[in-house]
């Protein structure tokens, strides 16, 4: 995984361009977590504080692994094998997998066009 720590910062990209260049993602509690997911790379969670960490609910449906510690992540890291279901990602996105998938804005529009016509 060799681009896996390749880029820290802001986004200068949209999400989708940024995702395309990292092999994965670690992040503490965010909504990048699926959308890595959903573009196939994967997610790791890491502590950054005491707080509840699982707001999205990502740890507990089993899409992405928490560590509490980035010795444990390291070692994870070191180890990694994919593995992950993707297939978890249709709790939260519908139209993962599916034709119409990256294209929800367009597929909305065209509804509620048809809707008011």
């Amino acid at each position: 995984m060799d681009g896996f720590f390749c880029k820290i910062g802001f986004l200068t990209e949209s999400t989708i361009d940024y995702l395309n260049f990292v092999d994965g993602i670690v992040s503490y509690n965010s909504g990048i977590h699926l959308e890595s997911l959903i573009s196939g790379r994967p997610s790791f969670s890491i502590q950054l504080s005491h707080k509840v960490f699982d707001y999205y609910g990502f740890v507990e449906k089993g899409l992405v692994n928490h560590y509490k510690s980035i010795i444990d992540l390291k070692r994870e890291l070191m180890n990694y094998s994919e593995s992950k279901n993707f297939e978890l990602c249709k709790y939260y996105y519908a139209l993962y997998d599916t034709e119409k998938a990256g294209k929800s804005s367009e597929y909305i529009s065209k509804k509620l066009k048809q809707m008011f016509d």
